[in-house]
């Protein structure tokens, strides 16, 4: 479902076509996932009966997906780590977002503290938010993100902006 998104939405069919981008569907768990000379970037999104699956919870599994990225500079994971951990409009915050924090937790301790975070208002009610994660550097992520938008989508980049995650956020 995100690879049909991303390929309708942002442009991935024409960059498959044009042969600079290859993208591999399959479990980011498993240790068989890989490719010669590593991936340049990962997208995680697991989820079972609608909750993140608890090997995310895990330190070890964030390592065993890092190890999977190309050496050097540049490879980075994105996951979608379900509900933020922010209370929305007076509203408390979701009990599910426990497990977005401990993820994200597991993600600062790999990513040496490099973990950026995005808080999306969920289309489905006004109660809930989903947080998306990108590891690497805060610097120009925003920009690269509004430019990378389709013109339908940029006026969404009013209203939400990537922040670097910190333990105590």
């Amino acid at each position: 479902m995100v690879v049909e998104a991303s390929r309708l939405c942002f442009g991935v069919t024409s960059l498959e076509k044009e042969g600079s981008l290859v993208v591999h569907v399959g479990d980011a768990l498993l240790r068989s996932s890989t490719i010669e000379g590593g991936f340049s970037s990962i997208m995680v999104d697991l989820y079972g009966d609608g909750v993140l699956l608890q090997q995310l919870l895990h330190v070890e599994a964030w390592q065993s997906i890092h190890h999977r990225l190309r050496g050097g500079i540049g490879g980075r994971v994105m996951a979608n780590l379900g509900m933020s951990p922010r209370p929305i409009d007076g509203w408390p915050v979701h009990e599910d977002s426990v497990n977005t924090i401990k993820a994200l937790s597991c993600m600062l301790e790999v990513f040496d503290d490099e973990v950026n975070v995005l808080h999306i208002r969920n289309m489905d009610g006004p109660r809930t938010m989903n947080v998306l994660a990108l590891t690497g550097p805060l610097e120009g992520l925003q920009e690269a993100w509004v430019e990378g938008l389709p013109i339908a989508l940029r006026h969404l980049a009013a209203d939400y902006r990537w922040e670097r995650w910190e333990s105590n956020s």
